[in-house]
């Protein structure tokens, strides 16, 4: 379902886009503005299928101090080649 959620999202692109830069006459703002409209309705889509779906509703929970445990072992290995990448 997220990727038939990005699927109608992506195809909604290319109205927002028209419709926020041609008809609102709003240029290059209007682009970013149909992108984030884009990602919004992508997130709101995943958001309630997360929501209704009897599969993914049981794993969906607020993090608590065990979702934080053994990120010491991944940021140890994912700093250093963050700033190799950037660099």
């Amino acid at each position: 379902m997220p990727m038939v959620a990005m699927l109608v999202a992506t195809f909604m692109h290319v109205p927002l886009c028209l419709f926020f830069v041609k008809y609102l006459d709003m240029d290059i703002r209007g682009l970013a503005v149909a992108s984030s409209v884009k990602d919004g309705i992508a997130l709101l889509t995943v958001m309630i299928y997360s929501y209704v779906s009897d599969a993914i509703r049981p794993n969906m929970s607020m993090p608590d101090s065990e979702s934080f445990s053994g990120w010491s072992d991944y940021l140890k290995v994912s700093i250093p080649s963050t700033v190799m990448i950037c660099a």
